[in-house]
């Protein structure tokens, strides 16, 4: 694919088709490099959405008002969310609410940071399932307190704890010790999804 880019660069095709195998391939991290980087050559408002979706899973959310504002300034967020695409909608406004809160609080690079070394401790088949959640458990209007989770399915209680041990002693290896935001991952059993859809 780099070959084919570098013959058609402007050709947004062969972009999409990039970061879709690479999703399925290595994930929503690396796909989304490839689309940000496709911001330099091409408008696609097709890679737009896609991008909008790897930001919004990786806590990219910086990443994600630039593709949200793209789609909004160019008048093509309700055709790339024509029918048929109503879960995705539903989904990018409940990932709307979790890019305001980090934009609020000012977050939004550590947020990044802790999910780029989380999705790192990830196989492949967790990366393609993993769901975020940034939750605001402040307790008083002048505190900051975040909690950024990475809910895994069918990850071992114990190896779910183990990970969280581990991601406190990288996070301070990298750097990101900003304790105001705490950050989890979070074991999810398929009992507890058929549970919630029950509900």
């Amino acid at each position: 694919m780099e070959e084919a880019l570098t013959l058609r660069p402007q050709d947004w095709i062969t972009w999409r088709q990039y970061s879709l195998c690479a999703f399925w391939r290595c994930g929503p991290v690396v796909a989304r490099e490839i689309t940000r980087r496709s911001r330099e050559q091409v408008m696609s408002p097709l890679i737009a959405r896609d991008a909008l979706f790897y930001a919004m899973n990786t806590g990219d959310f910086a990443f994600m008002r630039e593709m949200y504002s793209l789609l909004t300034k160019t008048n093509m967020l309700d055709e790339v969310f024509s029918n048929g695409y109503e879960k995705e909608r539903s989904d990018m406004e409940n990932g709307m609410g979790y890019l305001e809160l980090a934009e609020k609080t000012g977050k939004s690079e550590t947020i990044k940071h802790l999910a780029e070394i989380m999705y790192g401790e990830l196989n492949l088949g967790q990366k393609l399932q993993a769901v975020n959640h940034l939750i605001d458990v402040s307790e008083y209007a002048d505190e900051t307190s975040l909690l950024y989770e990475l809910h895994v399915p069918d990850l071992e209680p114990k190896a779910c704890a183990a990970m969280n041990l581990s991601l406190i002693t990288k996070r301070v290896q990298d750097g990101v010790v900003d304790w105001e935001v705490g950050a989890v991952f979070v074991s999810e059993s398929k009992e507890d999804k058929a549970d919630a859809c029950n509900a």
